[in-house]
């Protein structure tokens, strides 16, 4: 989230529209999750939170990182928003850029 939340800052000056996918707060161990970063975030940046679909099978099997739980769910988001077709000039900008 720290590379995201400063490139929200900097890459609307460069003419971008800064969209951030992230898990839920909820979502990640409690013991690192900053209560009061609201500050350091870009404040007109689109921010789309999603949750678990497997966290219970999960924890179950041991797993306590976040990114396994929510991996499916950010897919499934990101892949709805591509889909809107918003983000094919970004997304042709990165492929050149690569």
């Amino acid at each position: 989230m720290q590379r995201a939340r400063m490139l929200a800052w900097e890459l609307p000056r460069l003419g971008w529209d800064v969209e951030v996918l992230t898990p839920r707060a909820s979502e990640v161990r409690q013991d690192v999750v900053e209560r009061d970063a609201g500050a350091f975030f870009a404040p007109d940046v689109r921010t789309h939170e999603v949750g678990s679909m497997a966290r219970p099978l999960l924890e179950a099997l041991g797993s306590r990182s976040h990114g396994w739980r929510t991996l499916l769910s950010m897919h499934r988001r990101g892949s709805a928003l591509i889909a809107l077709e918003r983000y094919e000039e970004a997304l042709e900008s990165l492929r050149r850029a690569i």
